[in-house]
């Protein structure tokens, strides 16, 4: 958990709620997917807010947002933000070397 203390965090309402309950993580929590958070966070990625975007997902169910959450793949997509969608992926991208090295202002440069 070091690894992510000093990155800010980002979610929806009740992902972020989920977050602080089960961690001492903060979180600035938004809006909730279905009133318009899958668009703020779109937002904070074109304002190069957010550098990584964990957006885990069942892909066998069809949500009533749908179309918000593949712009929010879109857009991040299109600002080259690095995406994990599963565990394997985020696990992956907290491993990895160059992760380690990262803070929030190296991630917001990266984006530039």
């Amino acid at each position: 958990m070091e690894k992510i203390e000093n990155i800010t965090i980002y979610a929806t309402n009740t992902t972020g709620n989920l977050i602080k309950s089960e961690t001492e993580l903060d979180v600035i929590c938004l809006k909730s997917g279905l009133l318009g958070g899958d668009q703020q966070i779109a937002s904070k990625i074109i304002g190069g807010e957010i550098g990584l975007l964990m957006f885990f997902w069942d892909p066998l169910k069809s949500v009533p947002h749908d179309c918000d959450v593949k712009s929010l793949m879109r857009i991040a997509t299109h600002y080259n933000v690095p995406v994990a969608y599963n565990q394997s992926t985020a696990d992956f991208i907290f491993s990895s070397l160059v992760f380690k090295e990262l803070t929030t202002e190296h991630f917001n440069n990266l984006l530039q």
